[in-house]
């Protein structure tokens, strides 16, 4: 639990760099990849609940969801069953370019 604090905290200091213009889900998208990015979130870390997101970037949970599936789905993350989410790590993504 003191991790998730440790992490939450890192979370407030991101948020407050990325762009109000920005959708919220990406915002949350981008903090959390810039905390995996850091090292601040390694491989098999907790990644803070869909209310904690949502209470902290001030969005609904569907919102906070929203980021985190996408995030699973980039494979950023992994979801267990009853236990959140944690980080893993990223793969490099191809743009075909």
């Amino acid at each position: 639990m003191a991790s998730n604090k440790k992490t939450l905290a890192a979370l407030e200091r991101f948020t407050a760099r990325v762009s109000s213009a920005v959708p919220a889900y990406q915002r949350i998208q981008s903090v959390i990849r810039k905390c995996i990015d850091s090292g601040q979130l390694q491989p098999g870390d907790a990644v803070p609940s869909e209310r904690d997101l949502a209470r902290t970037h001030h969005v609904s949970l569907m919102t906070a969801r929203h980021a985190l599936a996408f995030l699973e789905r980039e494979v950023s993350l992994s979801a267990a069953a009853a236990s959140g989410r944690s980080s893993r790590r990223r793969k490099s993504i191809s743009t075909g370019s």
